[in-house]
């Protein structure tokens, strides 16, 4: 919390990797990522006939969705991250390096690509990822990493939708 009359951390730009902020961040998306890739390799490893191709396909999407989200935010707040597209262990955690930036972009893209190709145009009644969530967000991402084609590209196929309209 910051207040105009009030020195903190990050009003006096003496944040480092020691403070509570800083680490409850980073823990936080690499549980979201953690528990993705651990239903990602459920999934995976499911055989075919033991839930309909389409809806596995879409719970593959969420969780794709959802690591590419986590993975979008630590990239912007961190630059270089460690990055896993399975489930580890801690040992195999606290000895990996960081991959670079842009290389973890590219994995990201192609999560919100799997995404975009498979999740619902709408949810219905029941909030979940949809279609254009993915093209936001894989705009957004776009955006702070000023690719422009890309961004463009999102945002016109969002719009295409024909689903979301701007706030007047």
């Amino acid at each position: 919390i910051t207040r105009r009359n009030e020195l903190n951390d990050l009003i006096k730009g003496g944040l480092n990797g020691e403070l509570y902020e800083v680490t409850e961040t980073w823990r936080n998306y690499y549980q979201i990522i953690g528990r993705d890739n651990a239903v990602i390799d459920k999934l995976k490893a499911m055989p075919d006939d033991f839930m309909d191709p389409a809806k596995r396909d879409q719970y593959l999407a969420e969780c794709l969705f959802l690591r590419a989200c986590a993975y979008s935010r630590l990239i912007t707040l961190f630059g270089d991250v460690p990055y896993t597209e399975t489930t580890i262990d801690i040992e195999t955690g606290l000895t990996m390096g960081r991959t670079p930036k842009a290389e973890v972009l590219q994995k990201i893209y192609a999560d919100f690509d799997y995404a975009i190709e498979n999740l619902p145009v709408s949810s219905g009644s029941v909030q979940r990822a949809t279609k254009g969530a993915a093209y936001g967000m894989k705009a957004r991402i776009a955006l702070y990493n000023q690719d422009w084609n890309t961004a463009i590209e999102c945002t016109k196929a969002c719009m295409d939708l024909g689903v979301y309209d701007l706030y007047p």
